[in-house]
């Protein structure tokens, strides 16, 4: 019974041999070094342009240094400080957050991985193009880092922003925090962050580890920089509230001050007599919100949230405190103490046009050399061509939407080279382009080759099956641990689930499910796709996926939501609802939604030799592998 756990546990121990252990394991713990002592990290300047260069533009940087005779491109990094103004679509009137002493009320602005900072990527070796384009690099930088360990993306400052990270204000994120103040009376604001992009988080470079550059060639990287993968949401006031108490930041007494200056100025003229009035009592850390019903994960750049757009005293809305909570959530104004109302509306943040900017550009580049035994051996090796794995993706858009019935007839017709996975994403809003939330569909099923996958269609797109599915076809069902924000989109519904299995009070089993359609989550669940696994998991890089050559064939996908009108999450993901003192009306707006999308996943390889130095091969199987 223990065999698995004990397995887990000393996996890479084999203390069983002793006279093994010591012969083959305890002599080989030192090993021969064949480098001679030169390890250095050289950083350099990204090469055709100079700072601050316009975002938006093409722009190269060497990932390799002549310093170097052997490159640690899993050591290496880019750094680059961006900078850019933001607007929100209707003005935050004037002293909006008069009452918001200590700036409780802020919003994160950044990307949820660095690297997304890239739409289109090239590569060259001493000057030489190499026959590798990306022009989704966007979407194959979100669609890989997404599924990454979680100790790898907390282990990696400035370079991703995990929810629980944004959500909790911790300075560790690829972003900024700005306090809504900021924004009133309608002004755009600047914004300026730090990012951190390891070379290994581009996907076509995951497996790269020592890459002999003095041997077979310098690379550069050309890239194009856009915004277009930003992500915006409020912060909880109460965290941000516990960070300023958890550093002793009680600012009562030097507002009470500068209150008090600010009103003698304005009696300087001795016209009217100063009268001293009694202190209001101001606000403090302690005083913030346990609860504000603001939208509590990602939103892409350009799409509307729920923020709180003023703090102000209550004057005669007391009654809010008797209202339901649903009443409350619907009206938009929340009272939190007997001081203050919190109100809640609806703005989309922006980017001003041609305000984007890069201030600081470079690659940090580790390396060494080695001794001339190393090269000459490197030197014979490499008469053999090496094989380096690689992935890339692919985006296909479907033509058809879904309807009130959803998918019938979702089905595309395209040849799949050494595909492994096939990921539908089902994208709210055309801006989407890393934020993505559950369907909450049943049946879902896809047909590649009239062959289905799963067998079994999926009950719903939330249950332990389909969950224990995505895992596995993401290598995530081991002791590797998922990061919370990817659990949370695949196992959290929209709806109330358990209403799922409530019948009608007449016993009517033959009616659909009814579950009430949640606002507020709680936590981030923008990270939902469905993993169609076409390969053998656990198997290290094999090619084993499906390959059809030029031969087109039929991907069809089929599901069917679980809910219905304004209930139906994805159909109708804009619901506007108003509160008119005594019933919660919804506006179902009938929204939409765009197109789905496809994301084929295909083995792709480079090859490193003397005689034909570095190439990239994104068609076709390594003679050897098939």
């Amino acid at each position: 019974m223990t065999f698995q756990n004990v397995q887990l546990k000393n996996s890479g121990n084999d203390e069983g041999d002793i006279l093994n252990f010591f012969d083959n394991e305890l002599r080989s713990l030192v090993q021969k070094n064949g480098g001679d002592h030169t390890f250095s990290f050289v950083c350099e300047e990204f090469r055709d342009k100079d700072p601050p260069m316009a975002l938006g533009l093409k722009t190269k940087m060497r990932l390799t240094h002549s310093a170097h005779t052997i490159s640690q491109i899993e050591k290496g990094f880019i750094n680059m400080k961006i900078e850019f103004r933001v607007k929100f679509d209707k003005p935050i009137e004037e002293a909006a957050f008069k009452k918001d002493y200590n700036d409780l009320n802020q919003i994160f602005i950044g990307f949820k991985d660095a690297v997304e900072l890239f739409s289109e990527i090239r590569f060259f070796i001493d000057g030489q193009l190499v026959d590798y384009a990306q022009t989704e690099a966007i979407r194959e930088s979100y669609a890989y880092n997404v599924i990454r360990p979680r100790d790898v993306k907390k282990s990696a400052p400035h370079a991703h922003s995990l929810w629980e990270d944004v959500s909790n204000y911790m300075p560790n994120v690829c972003g900024v925090y700005v306090p809504l103040s900021k924004f009133q009376g309608g002004k755009s604001v600047k914004v300026q962050f730090e990012l951190v992009i390891p070379f290994t988080d581009q996907l076509v470079l995951q497996a790269w580890r020592l890459y002999p550059n003095r041997i077979l060639g310098e690379i550069e990287e050309e890239v194009k920089t856009s915004l277009e993968a930003l992500v915006w949401c409020q912060v909880p006031p109460k965290a941000i509230a516990d960070v300023q108490k958890f550093w002793g930041c009680d600012l009562t007494e030097e507002v009470k001050k500068q209150d008090e200056i600010e009103e003698q100025a304005l009696n300087v003229d001795g016209d009217a007599d100063y009268t001293e009035k009694e202190p209001t009592k101001i606000p403090t850390v302690h005083d913030a919100p346990p609860f504000v019903p603001i939208t509590t994960n990602f939103t892409q750049l350009g799409n509307p949230s729920q923020i709180v757009v003023s703090v102000k005293d209550s004057n005669g809305v007391e009654d809010l405190r008797d209202r339901p909570l649903d009443k409350v959530l619907g009206s938009g104004d929340f009272l939190t103490d007997k001081l203050t109302v919190w109100s809640c509306e609806e703005r989309t943040l922006s980017v001003v046009a041609n305000s984007g900017h890069i201030s600081m550009a470079r690659t940090n580049c580790a390396g060494f050399g080695i001794t001339q035994e190393v090269i000459e051996g490197l030197m014979s090796s490499l008469e053999n061509p090496i094989i380096i794995p690689a992935q890339e993706l692919t985006r296909h858009i479907f033509e058809n939407s879904p309807s009130a019935n959803g998918f019938s007839t979702l089905s595309k017709s395209i040849p799949l080279h050494n595909a492994t996975n096939i990921t539908m994403m089902f994208p709210r809003s055309t801006l989407d382009c890393t934020v993505f939330q559950n369907i909450m569909y049943e049946k879902c099923q896809l047909f590649v080759n009239k062959k289905l996958y799963p067998d079994m269609e999926f009950e719903d797109t939330f249950g332990g099956r389909f969950v224990q599915y995505q895992l596995m076809a993401n290598e995530l069902d081991g002791p590797i641990e998922a990061t919370e924000e990817y659990m949370r989109s695949i196992d959290t519904p929209l709806n109330d689930a358990f209403h799922r299995f409530y019948q009608d009070g007449e016993g009517n089993g033959d009616l659909k499910p009814r579950g009430q359609r949640r606002r507020w989550i709680g936590t981030d669940n923008t990270n939902f796709g469905i993993n169609f696994q076409l390969e053998r998991g656990n198997a290290g890089y094999v090619f084993d996926g499906i390959d059809t050559g030029t031969h087109s064939i039929t991907v069809q996908f089929k599901g069917s939501p679980i809910y219905s009108n304004e209930l139906d999450s994805y159909y109708n993901p804009r619901l506007a609802s108003t509160y008119d003192g005594k019933k919660l009306t919804w506006d179902l707006k009938n929204h939409h939604p765009p197109a789905p999308e496809m994301w084929i996943c295909s083995d792709t390889y480079w090859t490193w030799s003397i005689q034909d130095g570095v190439k990239y091969y994104h068609l076709g199987i390594p003679e050897g592998y098939n």
